[in-house]
């Protein structure tokens, strides 16, 4: 039981590592808690995955505290140090966009309505317009 606990605890310290680094690296700002709630997730992701990793550990091997322990801990890290190094490969490899001249290129829309048109209004313009066009016709 005690592997579990420290396992848990192990997994919640090296997540707090990590999320320190990620918000470091990912520039994640702190408008509105963005990165607290970051740190949070991260945390909390590596307290589950330590208690699982734990409890996984203690079921499967029949050995000594330290052995359980030990094997425990390989495994947290591994977790943790493969965590952090897709997040930077999604990071260093990302799409960046299009460029044009050494700027990104952005989409401008414009949109064109007939000149009494009012949200809302969409069926009255068509009566009016079928209305005008079939008078002129004659």
């Amino acid at each position: 039981m005690a592997v579990v606990v420290l396992t848990t605890l192990m997994g919640g310290l090296i997540a707090f590592g990590l999320s320190f680094f990620l918000i470091w690296f990912l520039k994640i700002s702190n408008f509105e808690g963005g990165s607290g709630y970051f740190a949070l997730f991260v945390i909390l992701t590596g307290v589950a995955g330590g208690f699982f990793v734990g409890l996984l550990t203690v079921l499967s091997m029949r050995s000594g505290f330290v052995q359980m322990q030990l094997r425990a801990t390989e495994i947290v890290l591994a977790l943790t140090a493969t965590a952090g190094t897709i997040v930077v490969l999604n990071k260093v490899f990302e799409d960046k966009g299009p460029k044009l001249e050494g700027d990104n290129i952005r989409l401008q829309v414009e949109l064109k309505c007939p000149r009494h048109w009012k949200p809302g209004r969409i069926a009255e313009v068509k009566i009016q317009t079928r209305r005008s066009s079939s008078g002129s016709g004659e």
